[in-house]
């Protein structure tokens, strides 16, 4: 089946694995490495898939040191494996992995190649040990076809069913999809948790700007009488709007000083849930402040406005 599809016009590679990234497919199996002793509390499982040869190739994971595994890596050759840029680090940091021993999965193997580290349970993840042993030496009850298509890859889609109704009429396909659709599947959690933040978000951005126009509205009100005399004694419409103005933004920049360093100690808290950006994300810390200020002052111009507009004779007597 993946000599097969590999061999349509519009695939560029293909291989099978036993699960794929970002899936509940993932099985460990414990490592002895000679040389290396596990500090207690230290776990020794490690991650693994089980791939067929262009199985790495298809789904773009970069070769780092060594080969990826070929034909001749089947049942009757010396058990070999390839570990990702994690692995590595962690038991032979300094050192080339090739050519080193690993006992996992029932054997003891030789790494011929390192790759690099990947995400395999959430984009958020910390980089992690990774194995991938050769599907030739040991064959998986379940495998998931990936091919690397040089067009629509839903294009393609009718030529592997035609592949597989010719192998075997009988074997149903599932799960069919696109890797954007199934990274879109793992990242389901993390968008949903971006929605009730951003809803939440907007609602507080709501709250502090009538909360700001509140406050100003008030100390405008309370504040008539000292309006009239300043008018009274020469002061114009633009003074008392900058006046206003002034002690708003004041307000508004002082709270949007306390917010940044709450922000700042909350990074570590949604580290995990951040993607492609840092925490410490310049556009962030640098556009939202802005947009924080923007709406001050459009809450402020209201009261600003009102106070401007206040009769130096009416005011005072009304006092």
């Amino acid at each position: 089946m993946v000599e097969e599809t590999t061999a349509l016009p519009t695939v560029q590679s293909a291989g099978m694995a036993s699960g794929l990234p970002l899936s509940l497919d993932v099985i460990n199996s414990g490592v002895e490495i000679p040389g290396y002793e596990f500090a207690e509390g230290e776990s020794s499982l490690v991650e693994f898939v089980l791939v067929t040869d262009g199985y790495l190739g298809a789904l773009g994971v970069p070769l780092l040191e060594g080969r990826l595994f070929d034909r001749s890596d089947d049942a009757d050759a010396p058990p070999v494996i390839v570990v990702n840029r994690a692995f590595a680090a962690r038991f032979w940091p300094g050192e080339s992995a090739i050519g080193k021993a690993v006992t996992t999965n029932g054997r003891q193997r030789e790494v011929i190649g390192v790759v690099e580290t990947g995400k395999y349970h959430s984009l958020g993840e910390s980089p992690t040990e990774f194995m991938y042993l050769p599907h030739r030496e040991d064959t998986w009850f379940g495998m998931t076809l990936v091919a690397r298509t040089s067009a629509n890859p839903l294009g393609t889609l009718g030529g592997i069913r035609e592949i597989v109704r010719r192998l075997d009429p009988n074997l149903p396909l599932h799960d069919v999809r696109t890797m954007e659709d199934h990274v879109g599947t793992a990242l389901l959690p993390a968008r949903l948790n971006v929605y009730v933040l951003g809803a939440f978000a907007v609602l507080g951005l709501c709250l502090a700007a009538v909360g700001i126009y509140g406050v100003l509205a008030h100390s405008v009100a309370r504040r008539t009488r000292e309006i009239g005399i300043r008018t009274a004694l020469g002061a114009d419409k633009s003074t008392i709007q900058r006046l206003v103005l002034g002690e708003g933004l004041k307000l508004a920049m002082g709270g949007t000083a306390l917010g940044l360093i709450g922000a700042v100690g909350a990074t570590r808290f949604v580290k995990s849930l951040l993607y492609g950006v840092s925490a410490f994300d310049p556009v962030a810390f640098g556009v939202v402040p802005l947009l924080l200020l923007g709406v001050a002052a459009v809450a402020v111009f209201l009261p600003a406005r009102r106070a401007a507009s206040v009769e130096p004779v009416t005011a005072l007597k009304g006092e």
